[in-house]
């Protein structure tokens, strides 16, 4: 559930204001005659008032894109009256600063030593922004002047009465425009030397099996030319670029916890730009991860969720991945939800935030930002009832760009096209493993021992566990596992190659049968491969996991009864409905009452589907409501079958929402009373 309280009690939906006036002008984007008036009614009453009476209860305003605060103290000023109006209206106010460009024609004639703020790469002045917009260079986010400057701009911001601070560009250069200065450069000797250095017996073990020495007093961040480009190297295996990784990762959190921390101090809500596809390697491309930064926000805005159709093998896609990794954190997607469909799809997936309203919106649009509006605690209230986990795992997604994203998708996809609820965990939550019935490890290759022994526990005491294709065969030293430990025949030299993977001992005959029964009270299944319809990394300019690889493998069948069989008796939830239907099944914190949610992604094709309900639930229900935007609640009878309780929805467009009873609440309640505080 939604950890912020604001959030969860009043939900989302924003519009966005956030380029300021010169901006727009010097980027070439949308400038027109008629800019300036524009700009200016954007920021009036009336234009205020407008958005409130569509439903808006957040807005982004334009205050720091790195020019200096001289110079955009003009504009910021304006600020202060436009807090004022948006919370006569109820309406939250968020400040964007830039979190990754400075302007440097600009800032430099206030801040002199700002050209020591930048990322230098090797062969170019500076690491300009994209869109040919050389005016802008990316900052160096180790620069300690940097950080002090940008704690003055969120304090002004913040005086100034704002509710929230929105970190955009918030991401590093990387390959030819990462920064490698002399301080970048010591600080990795110094990140280097700290984990593998000579000062411990730990450290000393660790820099001796990774890279068979302790001394990193010499050490060069790694380098990259035409040649030997960043998007080709698509499996990392050299130490010292797994390494530089990390610190990269590192230095851009330290960044952000430093200013998060002084912003929720100030009782302000924290946002950042900060989502990118989860089957981009962000860690390697961005120093991006996931598991440090979006326990440090409130919220995080995403501009490439996988737009909710279908690809070029007829496979539907979502952005259930994008969605899925937030609510682990839970944090809410910021999401522009453009169309009908998309809305649908946030409102059913993306517990707080039900996309970007626009001024002028055709009445289709306008009836979903109502219905989440009045049903917004079926959405911003509720937990996952989700009986399986798939662990997507930093340390192997960050080492290799292919593999295990492909193999993780596939298995999402069975799961999506078959109706069964999922949820994505991280290696950090791993404590959360208690919550579900299946763990699903798909070709996470680097892991942890540690990671395996807690794993191993779980299962044991009765948890199951099914990997697919090769799991655990490295550890987190980047050695392969060895079957033999310790060589002293010949015969331990011949098998010196030999691999044993982490969960091996799990299984009592190996893994060269489709099921076994694990040690203890639990069970493992095992799939050795995947036969997927399209692969990444097969043509030269392929650098990620696209979304034309997004399709369930030739032997899904082998995923789906691996799955089935594992819930076998406890499966709470089953769903008989065409593929591009997808299910969601989550409970109201509340007042106990469930909620099914049924997407329909054939609706961007206007095929509209039935599907056949059955579910457990812990109190006999004979009916349940299904809203829907379009239509009035409707109370659908519901029988028994066995344990379940089964029932059928017809004509699902976009989507429909079941409510089960829960003791006390018989009919769904929608949300009355009225719109939330608006300011701090």
């Amino acid at each position: 559930m939604i950890s912020n309280e604001i959030l969860r009690e009043e939900g989302v939906v924003y519009v966005g204001q956030w380029e300021p006036i010169y901006f727009r002008k010097q980027s070439g984007t949308n400038n027109r005659e008629n800019l300036d008036s524009v700009y200016d009614f954007e920021r009036s009453e009336p234009y205020v008032k407008h958005l409130a009476g569509l439903g808006v209860n957040q807005v982004w305003t334009n205050f720091f894109k790195g020019y200096g605060l001289a110079f955009e103290d003009t504009e910021q000023q304006r600020v202060r009256q436009y807090v004022e109006i948006c919370h006569r209206h109820n309406i939250r106010v968020f400040a964007y600063c830039t979190f990754g460009t400075l302007a440097l024609d600009t800032i430099l004639t206030e801040q002199p030593d700002a050209n020591d703020w930048v990322a230098k790469p090797d062969l170019f002045a500076h690491a300009s922004y994209s869109g040919y917009q050389s005016f802008r260079a990316r900052v160096d986010y180790s620069s300690r002047d940097w950080r002090d400057y940008m704690r003055k701009v969120v304090d002004k911001a913040i005086d100034m009465g704002v509710d929230g601070i929105h970190f955009d560009n918030a991401e590093m250069s990387i390959g030819l425009e990462a920064c490698r200065c002399e301080r970048c450069a010591r600080l990795f000797r110094e990140f280097l030397t700290e984990r593998y250095g000579p000062q411990t017996a730990a450290t000393r073990r660790a820099g001796q099996a990774r890279y068979g020495t302790n001394d990193f007093s010499s050490v060069a961040p790694p380098w990259f030319t035409f040649g030997q480009h960043p998007v080709n190297q698509r499996q990392i295996v050299v130490p010292v670029h797994q390494d530089w990784i990390d610190f990269r990762c590192e230095v851009f959190t330290s960044a952000l916890r430093e200013l998060a921390e002084h912003i929720r101090g100030r009782s302000c809500m924290v946002e950042g730009n900060l989502g990118k596809n989860e089957n981009i390697n962000n860690p390697y491309y961005r120093g991006l991860d996931y598991e440090r930064v979006f326990p440090l926000v409130d919220l995080s805005f995403h501009e490439d969720l996988d737009r909710a159709g279908f690809n070029r093998h007829g496979s539907p896609v979502s952005a259930i991945r994008s969605y899925k990794v937030a609510q682990s954190f839970d944090i809410p997607l910021m999401v522009y939800a453009r169309t009908p469909l998309e809305q649908a799809e946030a409102f059913a997936l993306n517990p707080g935030a039900a996309g970007v309203a626009a001024p002028f919106m055709d009445e289709t649009r306008k009836g979903l930002f109502d219905f989440f509006r009045r049903w917004r605690h079926y959405n911003t209230k509720t937990d996952s009832l989700a009986q399986v986990a798939i662990l997507r795992h930093r340390l192997s997604t960050a080492c290799d760009s292919y593999y295990p994203v492909q193999t993780a998708s596939a298995v999402e996809q069975v799961l999506q096209e078959n109706q069964v609820p999922f949820d994505i965990l991280a290696a950090s939550q791993l404590d959360r493993l208690s919550r579900y019935q299946v763990l699903v490890i798909p070709g996470m290759r680097w892991m942890r021992d540690a990671e395996g022994e807690a794993i191993s526990r779980w299962v044991r005491e009765g948890g199951t566990l099914l990997l697919v294709g090769e799991v655990g065969l490295r550890n987190e030293y980047n050695q392969f596992r060895s079957a033999v430990k310790k060589v002293q025949t010949l015969e331990d030299l011949r098998r010196a190659q030999e691999v044993a993977p982490l969960f091996g001992p799990l299984v009592k005959h190996g893994f060269d049968e489709a099921f076994a029964v694990a040690a203890g009270k639990g069970q493992v299944a095992y799939i050795p491969t995947l036969e997927h319809i399209a692969v990444p990394g097969t043509d030269v300019a392929d650098w990620r996991v696209e979304r034309d690889h997004l399709n369930a493998p030739r032997n899904a069948g082998e995923v789906l009864t691996a799955v089935r069989m594992l819930l076998a008796g406890v499966e709470q939830l089953r769903v008989d409905a065409p593929p591009h239907v997808v299910a969601e099944l989550r409970r109201r914190a509340d007042t106990g009452e469930g909620v099914i949610h049924l997407l329909n992604i054939g609706w961007s094709k206007q095929i509209a589907s039935d599907a056949r309900v059955a579910f457990r639930w812990d109190k006999r229900a004979g009916h349940v409501t299904c809203l829907r935007w379009d239509a009035e609640p409707e109370k659908i009878p519901v029988h028994r079958e066995g344990d379940l309780h089964v029932c059928t929805v017809t004509g699902i467009r976009e989507h429909a929402m079941l409510i089960v009873p829960s003791a006390g609440h018989e009919k769904p309640q929608p949300f009355s009373a009225g719109k939330g505080k608006g300011g701090r």
